[in-house]
């Protein structure tokens, strides 16, 4: 699946278009939650890298 493929690459901003309401479309969905709960989890962080590293130069 070229959803999969690209997610499996880093490509976390993919999106699965399927408007089907039967497993397959809820299979998708939970996908597409978990790439995007994933991109949040990476960006936030990020952030507290940036804010660790940050602290640690005003130390010195």
């Amino acid at each position: 699946n070229k959803g999969v493929e690209k997610v499996a690459k880093g490509d976390l901003s993919y999106r699965i278009e399927l408007k089907r309401t039967d497993e397959i479309g809820d299979l998708a969905k939970a996908f597409n939650k978990m790439s995007s709960d994933l991109n949040q989890y990476i960006e936030n962080l990020k952030k507290r890298l940036l804010q660790r590293n940050e602290y640690k130069v005003s130390l010195n």
